[in-house]
């Protein structure tokens, strides 16, 4: 049945590149059904306006049905880039691959991790981020991650016979701009993306209905929907715009969520059908009396298996993990009983088998004064009263400014510029912070309104720069998946026989990549 309805999309699919003899640019493909389809039409408007000719860089086989999808459009140029004919014709990337993997496992041992996420590089190519975040992502690896371990080699040698590849034919068939949908992870896309960049070469990254061009290098160590303050000021001078905020900041609180940039799974959880408690209920419900304890603090965990710098290479501690651990031990270490502290675990931990470590974890520890956060309390109730909220870089942070206080954050995030959070640049400077009794987490009119601006530009403007047309299933909500056959078989019947040409979203595709000079 799949592959009837890949055959019956592949003969009705009639938008197709025109193969001329232009100047090559590659497309990275993720072999995800939504990324494979808005990357050919990417490919499809560059050649349409540049005469550009795509080569589609694949760790695929011509069977796959990811090539024939490609080949629908007519897309001609296929390099897979981790098959035996590969590494055949490559001795020397094999021996420079496997020299660099020896000589970073070897520093790994001495320097350690968080070293090497800093200071990996392969000719100009920093990806230390990307293939540590690809390492710990399954199997609870971020609890004991060695540098020995065989899924690490693996992962690392793999990512720096690409690195090495992905150059070696950039300058070869002198590649003009590369086209990427991922920056997380050691995916074919991200580490081209920064591979590309490393070598001057213009990147379009485009992944649903988010899409950006990159100029500079330093770019892509920053979220890709990082804002300033220009678009902050921008979004004010319509004064409606401040209503439209107020609304949702009111609607998000309450767990509701308009685009795809906050789960609504997680706003689920922490808001919905929860009870509301002051100060002295949440004591309470806690069974711990209330003049105990003169301030309270809120740490709130992340998916340790996230990939945890993705919001920004930049954070202080080697994961979200780690950031855990080391704080709650030098809480124990503090003795501080006149603190209370609350940890709140990540609502989605039950769903990625990590729901017992932070329980487990506090129980072990043994301190009287660190508590796991009621899941029947309302977060916006708890955010009301608490006296600092940590985060290493979480939505929780936007949310308690909104509310008029200010966060503690540990790394490069979407909102870390923009005045209204507290942001250590190093551990003693964090750790000083979180345990200083005097600090002032009021923040004034001006900051409360950025805070919220923020966060109505993340789950909107910055989610949706192309418009949504009427032929691609649209993806609503950060959580959301689809099965490849269901979404070929949406597809085929939006299509109706149409060209994607005619769909608003390429005409709109299109006029985005025109609004950006030729190179």
């Amino acid at each position: 049945m799949f592959e009837e309805t890949i055959n019956q999309f592949i003969k009705i699919n009639k938008s197709k590149i025109n193969n001329n003899k232009g100047e090559h640019i590659v497309l990275f493909d993720r072999s995800l059904h939504d990324q494979v389809i808005r990357g050919s039409l990417s490919a499809l408007a560059f050649n349409e306006i540049f005469d550009y000719q795509p080569i589609v860089i694949t760790d695929k086989s011509k069977n796959d049905w990811q090539t024939k999808i490609y080949e629908s459009f007519g897309i001609k140029y296929f390099v897979n880039c981790w098959s035996f004919r590969t590494w055949i014709l490559s001795p020397l990337t094999i021996i420079y691959s496997l020299f660099f993997t020896v000589k970073y496992i070897f520093l790994i041992s001495f320097k350690g991790f968080h070293w090497f996420i800093d200071n990996f590089s392969i000719k100009g190519a920093e990806c230390g981020d990307l293939i540590y975040d690809a390492y710990i992502r399954k199997n609870l690896r971020f609890l004991k991650p060695k540098f020995y371990h065989p899924i690490f080699i693996g992962i690392l040698f793999k990512s720096i016979f690409k690195i090495i590849f992905f150059i070696k034919l950039f300058g070869k068939k002198k590649i003009r701009l590369v086209i990427s949908n991922s920056v997380t992870s050691a995916s074919n896309s991200a580490i081209g993306l920064r591979v590309a960049a490393s070598q001057n070469i213009k990147i379009f990254f485009s992944s649903h209905n988010f899409a950006k061009f990159y100029e500079r290098y330093d770019d892509t160590f920053v979220a890709l929907r990082k804002l300033n303050k220009k678009d902050l000021d921008e979004f004010e001078k319509n004064k409606e715009n401040l209503k439209k905020i107020e609304d949702y900041f009111n609607e998000r609180l309450k767990g509701v969520t308009h685009g795809d940039f906050a789960g609504w799974r997680d706003l689920k959880e922490a808001y919905q059908n929860k009870k509301n408690f002051n100060r002295e209920e949440f004591f309470n419900l806690l069974n711990l009396e209330n003049n105990k304890f003169k301030k309270i603090n809120l740490f709130a965990v992340h998916l340790f298996a996230d990939a945890a710098h993705v919001g920004g290479r930049f954070f202080l501690f080697r994961d979200y993990y780690s950031q855990f651990i080391e704080t709650l031990k030098k809480v124990k270490d503090n003795n501080d009983n006149e603190v209370l502290w609350v940890i709140k675990p990540h609502p989605s931990a039950k769903y990625y088998n990590e729901d017992t470590i932070v329980e487990k974890f506090i129980k072990d520890l043994g301190c009287k004064n660190i508590v796991i956060y009621p899941n029947e309390a309302n977060l916006k109730s708890a955010l009301s009263f608490v006296d600092k909220v940590i985060t290493g870089r979480g939505n929780i942070g936007l949310e308690y400014a909104c509310l008029g206080k200010k966060p503690i954050i540990a790394g490069v995030n979407y909102y870390s510029d923009l005045g209204f959070i507290s942001f250590p640049k190093s551990k003693d400077d964090y750790f000083n912070l979180i345990f200083d009794k005097d600090y002032d987490n009021k923040l004034n009119d001006e900051k409360v309104l950025d805070a919220k601006k923020t966060m109505y530009l993340l789950d909107h403007a910055q989610v949706e720069k192309i418009k949504r047309g009427n032929i691609i299933p649209e993806k609503q909500t950060i959580d959301y998946k689809m099965p490849t056959e269901k979404y070929f078989q949406k597809i085929i019947e939006n299509k109706k026989f149409d060209d994607f040409r005619s769909d608003e979203y390429y005409i709109d595709l299109k006029k985005f990549i025109n609004l950006w000079i030729k190179i």
